[in-house]
């Protein structure tokens, strides 16, 4: 059924009186004003809601259109954001790239000293057997050779920037005779 319907009318037996039928009457005006207010309730909210889509429709036409998208600003700063960032990372590389030399530069620098002194202990070393033999003048000879060859090590480990022990042979002056151990350092 309908809500908005009227009942159709009572046949009644009787005939309505004239107060009655007023009544019937204003009863009907007032159904005919509330309907004619629904309507114009109606309309209204469907006229502002397509006005507010109209204008905001418009305003972001107007935005687009002119240049200032939102969304593409926002990528701007995003992709600012991630050009700093890659610039810090591709710092920090660096940084940890030169230090891995810094450190190979270091070990060779090592490893070189290691090799002298070796050289140096190989040299007291046959120059305490020659001077066993017999012959003392060929002995010295080899011990300063040993020691500015163990000399030349610590300047060349110097000049790397490595700090570290020199050999005993070259920093004490030690006779052939006498053999010690070589230790190095390393920082």
């Amino acid at each position: 059924m309908d809500p908005n319907a009227t009942p159709p009318p009572r046949r009644d037996a009787r005939p309505l009186s004239a107060q009655q039928l007023q009544a019937r009457a204003q009863a009907r005006r007032k159904l005919a004003a509330m309907r004619a207010r629904a309507k114009r309730i109606r309309r209204a909210v469907a006229a502002l809601t397509a006005a507010l889509l109209c204008s905001v429709f418009l305003f972001l036409f107007v935005q687009l259109a002119s240049g200032h998208d939102p969304a593409l600003s926002a990528n701007a700063k995003r992709s600012a954001t991630s050009k700093s960032l890659t610039s810090s990372t591709s710092t920090a590389r660096a940084r940890a790239k030169a230090a891995a030399q810094r450190a190979k530069a270091k070990r060779e620098a090592a490893e070189r000293k290691a090799a002298a002194e070796r050289e140096a202990t190989e040299a007291r070393t046959t120059s305490s057997a020659s001077s066993s033999e017999g012959s003392t003048s060929e002995g010295s000879t080899s011990e300063a050779a040993g020691a500015s060859a163990s000399k030349e090590s610590s300047s060349q480990s110097g000049s790397s920037g490595e700090s570290g022990a020199t050999s005993e042979g070259s920093s004490s002056g030690e006779s052939s005779s006498s053999v010690s151990p070589v230790t190095t350092s390393q920082s």
